[in-house]
Formats: structure tokens, sequence, C-alpha cells
């Protein structure tokens, strides 16, 4: 499968035209990743995104004097690091791969260009954007409800 091909499948990019599926993918190479690796830790700066191809990754925050706790499994299709779209461009968490990992990983300044610019590719990424961050939002909340009731009934 061609990477425009594998791009058009992932939701950021839903509604993008075949031309703008092509330049992303113009932004894009090849990355991998063995199980262990980490794709990015948190303060490193957030130059690139990931399209995960085949594998899992663990997204997880360090808590002191309880190690690091994992709050998102990413798989297939799915994006890894959405911090290089917001102002402070640094991680905030760390990806770890599960298991080997292959992902298309996307060049971030290009896309911040186009989020700034009247691009028409630009208003896609914005919606993508806001769309996965509200995804992620509502999973972290259930989970809080889940951690509160296991809290409450223990």
């Amino acid at each position: 499968m061609s990477t425009r091909d594998l791009l058009a499948g992932v939701a950021l990019f839903a509604g993008a035209s075949e031309g703008d599926l092509a330049r992303v993918a113009a932004w894009a190479e090849e990355a991998r990743f063995a199980a262990g690796d980490h794709l990015f830790r948190a303060g490193e700066r957030a130059d690139r995104l990931y399209v995960l191809v085949e594998g899992r990754v663990a997204l997880s925050v360090h808590a002191p004097g309880r190690g690091d706790l994992v709050v998102e499994t990413l798989g297939p299709g799915d994006v890894v690091g959405v911090s290089w779209a917001l102002p402070y461009e640094r991680w905030d968490l760390d990806a770890r791969a599960l298991t080997d990992v292959a992902a298309l990983a996307v060049d971030a300044a290009p896309l911040r260009s186009v989020m700034d610019a009247e691009d028409p590719l630009g208003r896609v990424v914005r919606l993508g954007i806001t769309g996965l961050l509200g995804e992620r939002l509502h999973t972290t909340r259930l989970r809080l409800i889940d951690l509160y009731q296991e809290g409450v009934g223990a």
C-alpha cells in the first residue's frame, strides 16, 4: 500500500484532497521501532507525528512514587503524538513500542505551516486534531470514572 493510501485511511486527514494527501505523503518517511524502544519521551521537542502501520504503542506518564502509568494503548491506523500541534511543541507523554512497530513519521513543520495559513489542508488538519483531542479527552474521562469507582469500592 502506498504512503498516500495509508494516510487516506487516517481520521486526522479525513476530507483531504488527493493532492493534499500527496503533499503529506511527501513529508512522511517510514520508521521502525523494536519492542521496548521509545518513539519519544516527555519533554523532548515534538517535531513529528506517527501513523501506526503495524504494532502497538503505549502512551505513559511518569508518576513520582508510582512509576510509569499507561494512559492509552494505540494500534494500526492510530496517530501517535499530537503535542506538535500545541504552542509549546514538547511531548507531554512517553511513547513506547509494546511490539515491533512500523509507522509513518510525518514532519510536523509543514503541518504547522499549513495550519497557520489559509490552506484547505490546514483546515482539514485543524479539524482532525480537534477531533482526535476530543476522543482522547473522552477516553481519559472514562478512565477517571473507572479509577474513582475502584477507589470508592476499595
